[in-house]
């Protein structure tokens, strides 16, 4: 069969799959197909008929939070404000802010009474300020995140039936693992693999490229700090994927010089995604050179200085997300911890209503370097050090190759035999010859964005060590 007969019936297949998996995913609640109407007619509209509709489902959510929310009832009377004082964005500023220790003291009470909690799905945020904070989102937000995350990836150039290749946290939706419903998934409802970015070796690399190059994929998406080895192994390997539609950075800050690395690895362009567990998509950007759009059907988005004011566009500030579709547990005014500008005019060179960000600030996580070659991502520690009761934030500073020390803030105190233990995993999952120092604090510093930067490494940014063989 001839190349061009190939790309003919691939393209073919791909369709098939997206028709049958859009069905299957609608059959199954999985996505709104309501709500992605929406989206898809929301790109042409003007930036006023974005900000009338913003507003109206602000509205509905205040009011919806007073009536039913009693520690939002409370928060509120506090401040001197109801639902019928806000006629305006800076009666909206008149709210208490919203931070994460607040989520993790309250969440319990944080939840609507008009959602029983067995409809309720608990999601945990991975952590990314060293304070893991839980959320509760009912069947209805799920789609809906589920439903942007497809439309987002549809700006690059992908449709659904497309594979997908993902360098993320884990390979539960890897294809193979077992099973018809499992196969069902790898190949029609969400076709492609997973390959595991929390230990990143010559070994991982290798099945990353064997996977794309039976899957031919039309999107990479990828952490960005699991990006730059990625790319550096395919350069060096001389491994010429096929060029897909785009690569998708997210989780973490992207950094010029990893989107190039990434561009010349791929032969396409590289565009960086910004989000959290806890809120789902807040923006994306609709090319490499472009700001980032923020979600606006779903997502308020504020951007304010230390004292609470709005900031002007290009100045840095503290982001503030509110989400406009959260109803068991509302969060708004919510400070995630990160820092963000606003683009000029709030506008994107490509003419889209939609406010933009021009930059993403504050958001990056190091990989651990092993003596014995290979890199730890930081998910992996997050799961062994968070997952450990009794231990409330974390900081692990890798002063070189082989000493590493380790700040907890306890929630309550831990035995002695306990945190002996955990230093004995963290040298294992770590590897080779390394002395881990584990040391009981009060508070962890925080960067001048504001953030816990929970993971460090101090080795020396050059060559990477040599990887396992």
């Amino acid at each position: 069969m001839s190349m061009a007969n190939v790309k003919i019936l691939r393209s073919a297949i791909n369709r098939l799959r997206g028709a049958i998996g859009s069905v299957y995913k609608d059959w199954r609640g999985e996505t709104d197909r309501a709500h992605m109407a929406l989206l898809r007619a929301s790109r042409t509209w003007p930036r006023s008929a974005l900000k009338a509709y913003q507003w109206r489902q602000l509205k509905i959510l205040v009011a919806h939070a007073w009536y039913t929310v009693p520690f939002y009832r409370q928060r509120m009377a506090a401040a001197g404000v109801s639902p019928h004082d806000i006629r305006s964005e800076q009666d909206f500023q008149r709210l208490p802010v919203l931070d994460r220790s607040s989520i993790y003291d309250n969440a319990e009470r944080m939840v609507s009474d008009c959602y029983p909690r067995c409809r309720l799905e608990r999601r945990t945020s991975a952590g990314s300020t060293g304070e893991p904070v839980a959320v509760y989102l009912d069947p209805r937000r799920l789609r809906l995140s589920v439903t942007e995350e497809i439309w987002a990836d549809g700006w690059s150039g992908w449709r659904p039936g497309e594979p997908v290749a993902m360098v993320w946290g884990d390979e539960s939706g890897a294809v193979g693992a077992g099973g018809f419903r499992r196969w069902v998934r790898g190949h029609i409802h969400s076709p492609g693999f997973i390959v595991d970015a929390r230990s990143l070796s010559r070994e991982g690399f290798l099945e990353f490229a064997d996977k794309y190059r039976k899957w031919r994929p039309g999107l990479v998406v990828a952490y960005a700090s699991a990006l730059r080895p990625l790319a550096e192994f395919l350069l060096e390997e001389a491994v010429h994927p096929a060029a897909p539609h785009a690569v998708i950075s997210s989780a973490e800050l992207l950094a010029e010089s990893t989107r190039q690395l990434a561009q010349r690895a791929f032969g396409a362009p590289v565009l960086d995604r910004y989000g959290c567990r806890e809120t789902g998509l807040v923006a994306f950007q609709c090319g490499p050179a472009g700001h980032y759009h923020v979600n606006m059907l779903r997502i308020y988005l504020e951007v304010v200085s230390e004292d609470g004011r709005p900031v002007e566009p290009g100045q840095p500030g503290k982001v503030l997300l509110t989400d406009l579709g959260s109803f068991a547990m509302p969060l708004i005014r919510y400070q995630v911890g990160d820092m963000a500008a606003w683009a000029a005019y709030r506008r994107c060179p490509c003419g889209t209503g939609a406010e933009c960000l021009e930059r993403i600030e504050g958001r990056t996580s190091d990989f651990v370097r092993s003596p014995l070659g290979h890199r730890v991502h930081r998910a992996k520690f997050n799961a062994l050090i968070l997952g450990t009761p009794g231990i409330r934030q974390y900081r692990l500073v890798q002063e070189s190759l082989r000493e590493v020390r380790l700040e907890i803030v306890e929630s309550r105190p831990l035995a002695p035999d306990l945190l002996r233990g955990l230093c004995e995993q963290v040298r294992s999952v770590i590897g080779g010859e390394v002395e881990v120092r584990i040391g009981r604090v009060s508070r962890l510093p925080q960067t001048a964005a504001g953030k816990y930067r929970y993971v460090e490494s101090r080795v020396p940014d050059g060559p990477a060590p040599a990887m396992e063989k």
